[in-house]
């Protein structure tokens, strides 16, 4: 049954495997990671692996939880003391059923305390016992990151327990929140356990900016509330992601236009939060129309504030932070292309305005319209977005790699400039000219520059 390496591992009283490796090895997969726990002198046991495996021992963490690690090829075994005087005891302080189970290396026998292989074969997220939410909080959290990775349910005594205890997840460190966050946000089909989240009350306690929302009223674009429509947004984000519908590339599949495998559970991250600043944008006319002016602006700075709470590394903030600040700028560019604006000018504006993350923005923004829930037609921003991106493929970035018209030298040169941001400023419209095509030479570019240079100074 275990499907284990246990090459290395001394086989001799005390010595259990435990935990999701044993977990994933009754699932039929052959673990790579390999949790050990022991009765008697963990660093012998970890010492005796690592001689045999040929690679040395590695010391993680503080004296009194120390762990041992040894790395043999693609294996790897964390060795620590059991919890307690037996492997029972052990088991009965894990957090879930299915994790709570124990394979004896000397006997080959499956230890059960806990009945996780019934939860397994039913595919339940069960806690062991309702402390184990109060001995480690950020256990409610993994229950969903868990059964999201697993396609499992979470049971309702264990769902009641966490609506109990949803609280104490603010005691948790930002950076042990954000590692659960996103690999929950990661595993397919999480938005189902989103919702279970916001019913228990974990999602507010996690992110209590998003409370304001429900309360925030919608305006005539909307069929739902400020919340919900972020919900609805990021469920038709993951069907895009994970189905391909609707799909917005020939090249590729839509996973594909996201930046990078990290951002996968980035951008879910940032569909849920990109209207996070309507709130405080919010604002009713004398006519009593309800708008949400610069609401882009203060949801960015809300989320990297967010960002900051969950220890989020730099690149992890910035990403998060430009989609908020851009997601409206498909929309801008759709409404500019309709009004029978210069085309490729309106979009090339837009490519190096949101660039590097371009094709990222525009998956965001073709959920954001399917999540209005509106009866108005949106036929049309799929076809949009799907001419956007190609034209972002074929056009804009091989027209990138050819080299500007001229630069800074050129101006200088050209017209006695002293160095200053005007240069930037000039070469940069003369370049979304040339990526457009309305500029082709030297000669044009300059031309364009003696033409711009009497409008900043008409004298």
């Amino acid at each position: 049954m275990h499907n284990f390496n246990l090459n290395f591992i001394p086989k001799q009283k005390g010595i259990y495997i435990v935990g999701g490796s044993v977990r994933d090895a009754l699932r039929g997969e052959a673990p790579k990671d390999h949790d050990i726990a022991v009765m008697e002198d963990a660093r012998e046991v970890a010492e005796t692996i690592g001689r045999r495996a040929g690679s040395r021992v590695i010391k993680i963490g503080k004296p009194d939880k120390r762990i041992y690690r040894v790395i043999a090829g693609s294996d790897t075994y964390d060795i620590s003391p059991a919890k307690g005087s037996s492997v029972a005891e052990d088991l009965a302080r894990r957090d879930f059923t299915i994790n709570a189970m124990a394979f004896d290396v000397c006997t080959g026998e499956l230890i059960d305390p806990a009945n996780g292989i019934s939860d397994l074969d039913k595919g339940i997220v069960r806690m062991v016992c309702p402390a184990a939410f109060t001995s480690d909080p950020l256990r409610m959290l993994r229950a969903f990151r868990i059964a999201a990775a697993l396609g499992f349910d979470i049971s309702p005594d264990t769902l009641e327990e966490i609506k109990n205890n949803a609280d104490a997840i603010k005691t948790m460190a930002g950076e042990r929140i954000r590692e659960e966050w996103i690999k929950l946000l990661s595993a397919p089909g999480s938005f189902a356990h989103i919702r279970k989240m916001e019913e228990t009350g974990l999602l507010a306690a996690i992110f209590p900016e998003l409370p304001p929302m429900k309360e925030c009223p919608r305006n005539a674009h909307h069929a739902f509330d400020v919340f919900e429509h972020a919900l609805s947004v990021y469920g038709h984000l993951e069907n895009m992601l994970e189905l391909d519908m609707p799909r917005l590339s020939d090249r590729c599949g839509n996973a594909e236009l996201i930046h990078d495998t990290a951002g996968i559970g980035l951008i879910k991250h940032a569909a849920l939060l990109h209207d996070i600043g309507k709130p405080k944008a919010c604002r009713v006319d004398e006519q009593g129309k309800t708008h949400f002016y610069g609401h882009e602006t203060t949801g960015c700075a809300i989320s990297r504030n967010i960002s900051d709470r969950l220890h989020f590394s730099t690149r992890q903030k910035q990403y998060v932070s430009f989609l908020i600040l851009h997601h409206l700028r498909p929309m801008f560019l759709f409404t500019a292309m309709s009004a029978g604006r210069n085309k490729n000018l309106a979009r090339t504006r837009f490519f190096m305005r949101t660039a590097p993350f371009t094709t990222d923005i525009l998956v965001l923004y073709a959920a954001d319209m399917m999540g209005k829930g509106t009866d108005r037609d949106i036929s049309g921003v799929a076809a949009f977005a799907r001419e956007t991106i190609s034209a972002c493929f074929d056009s804009f970035y091989p027209e990138t790699q050819n080299p500007p018209l001229i630069t800074g030298h050129d101006l200088i040169n050209r017209f006695g400039l002293p160095p200053s941001p005007l240069i930037a400023e000039i070469l940069e419209k003369i370049e979304i000219q040339r990526l457009s095509g309305s500029i082709t030479s030297k000669k044009n570019a300059l031309a364009f520059a003696q033409s711009y240079l009497k409008t900043k100074n008409p004298s």
